[in-house]
């Protein structure tokens, strides 16, 4: 049978609460560890209701790119100190990770989906965590340019001018017309505004650059920070 002291180093490596808050997790669970991980969750949701009036941030903006499809999302945090950890930008991670996977449509629920992994945080790292936005960015789906593809193909059928043309004939004018409705949505085939006779793929090539999609997440924007009085909150220490 393991040693208490064992247990305690299981729950942190599986929780990242601190030895005390272990210890009183296993000492109210009968040294069950998992019932003492549902223990620290409960305490760790009651420290974020806790907190819900303290304000975050600060924090992080990650990207995670999974196929054909790269997510941007913005984590806060209370201080720069907690932004700058390991544990931190692990929750980042696999909070964008899990956001994907579960395909969340909004930010209510990539929240529900993710709810574990901040109440499990909020415990490790003690602060008022929060997920602010997030959002998908991915490649034209298959079954629209199919689509596209189809409706060309009908056009091209239909049209007299191109009665008993070969069918290679039919396919390079589908594709031209694919590719010219698709250009409307898809920024690298428009024409560079300062050179309508160059694309805006030539000219990031001739630069040497490449863009999937622009999105600016500036951590905290919008969110009036709070200001501390050190004075004062050392003396409260001290009282």
């Amino acid at each position: 049978m393991a040693s208490m002291i064992e247990l305690i180093k299981e729950l942190r490596d599986r929780t990242g609460a601190g030895m005390m808050d272990c210890k009183k997790a296993l000492e109210a669970s009968n040294s069950d560890v998992e019932k003492a991980i549902d223990w620290l969750r409960e305490k760790g949701i009651a420290k974020a209701q806790a907190k819900a009036s303290r304000i975050a941030a600060e924090g992080l903006a990650g990207v995670v790119v999974k196929g054909d499809k790269a997510i941007i999302a913005e984590v806060n945090c209370e201080t720069d100190f907690v932004s700058k950890g390991e544990k931190f930008h692990k929750l980042v991670e696999d909070v964008m990770n899990v956001t994907l996977e579960k395909g969340s449509k909004n930010l209510d629920e990539a929240k529900d989906a993710t709810k574990a992994l901040f109440t499990d945080a909020t415990v490790s790292m003690g602060e008022k965590l929060d997920y602010r936005r997030f959002e998908v960015v991915a490649d034209i789906p298959a079954d629209v340019i199919e689509h596209e593809r189809a409706i060309a193909f009908e056009t091209a059928k239909a049209d007299p001018k191109l009665a008993g043309k070969p069918e290679q004939m039919l396919q390079g004018i589908v594709n031209g017309k694919v590719k010219k409705v698709l250009s409307e949505s898809i920024l690298l085939s428009q024409a560079y505004l300062l050179d309508g006779e160059k694309s805006v793929a030539q000219v990031l090539k001739e630069s040497g650059a490449n863009v999937v999609k622009f999105v600016r997440y500036a951590v905290g924007e919008g969110i009036e920070k709070r200001q501390d009085n050190f004075a004062d909150e050392v003396m409260k220490e001290i009282k």
